[in-house]
């Protein structure tokens, strides 16, 4: 994919929510489209996010997604491990009890491996 394809393709609909100042590295976010699975008269959400960590230079280096559903409220997170320098990532998905702990990789993924 032409880099100048590839940058209209990273900047569709991602919102940057963190840096690490160490290493640089930054997440991306943005919501997954998703038909509703309830109304708020019921108080029944849910939610499907997908994440990017790219490189100061924009690099994908890892994408993950993750889904929440809860009576209230809920959420899905990724954030830096602290300490780790942009080598981990931490996924937090409010109805489970336990996150998911991720290692984020050197090598920038290849075009075809790039979520549009």
């Amino acid at each position: 994919m032409r880099a100048s394809k590839r940058n209209k393709a990273l900047n569709k609909d991602w919102q940057q929510e963190e840096q690490d100042t160490s290493s640089g590295r930054k997440i991306f976010a943005r919501e997954i489209p998703r038909e509703l699975s309830g109304n708020y008269g019921t108080y029944d959400f849910s939610l499907s996010r997908e994440f990017q960590v790219r490189t100061s230079d924009g690099e994908i280096l890892l994408q993950v997604s993750g889904s929440a559903k809860g009576e209230y409220w809920c959420g899905v997170f990724l954030f830096f491990v602290d300490g780790s320098e942009g080598a981990k990532v931490r996924l937090e998905e409010s109805n489970k009890d336990e996150n998911t702990f991720l290692d984020v990789p050197d090598t920038p993924l290849l075009a075809h491996q790039v979520w549009e």
